[in-house]
């Protein structure tokens, strides 16, 4: 799928937001160490998809080990956010898994709650 340019893409982008405002927010997935985890800003823990009771809280010595590999990406046209490993580099692109809008590295943050809970080089 390509994006698309002009005024269709801020439309599309627009009634995306829209209805994303209507419905309840899917909380963005990394997979680390070779399992799927939720990132959950409020309850500040990282939990396996597939096993919910599988938590890592941010704070915990493994959640300081795993969180600095992880950042959360805000897709500029549908609004999606997903998880990313950190071991991309500044200038390469993501793809978001829904749209498949390629995203600039740029709009990158790290979690909130963790001890890195800034936006990427500020």
């Amino acid at each position: 799928m390509y994006v698309r340019f002009g005024s269709e893409a801020s439309k599309m982008s627009t009634d995306t937001k829209k209805e994303a405002s209507r419905c309840p927010r899917r909380l963005p997935i990394v997979r680390l160490d070779g399992v799927d985890y939720f990132i959950d800003e409020r309850l500040q823990e990282l939990r396996a998809v597939w096993n919910p009771h599988r938590r890592i809280e941010f704070h915990s010595p493994q959640g300081v080990a795993m969180l600095p590999r992880t950042g959360i990406v805000l897709c500029p046209v549908c609004g999606h956010e997903f998880g990313v490993l950190l071991a991309h580099a500044p200038g390469e692109e993501m793809v978001c898994p829904r749209c498949q809008t390629v995203v600039a590295f740029a709009r990158l943050r790290f979690p909130r709650g963790s001890d890195h809970g800034h936006a990427l080089g500020s």
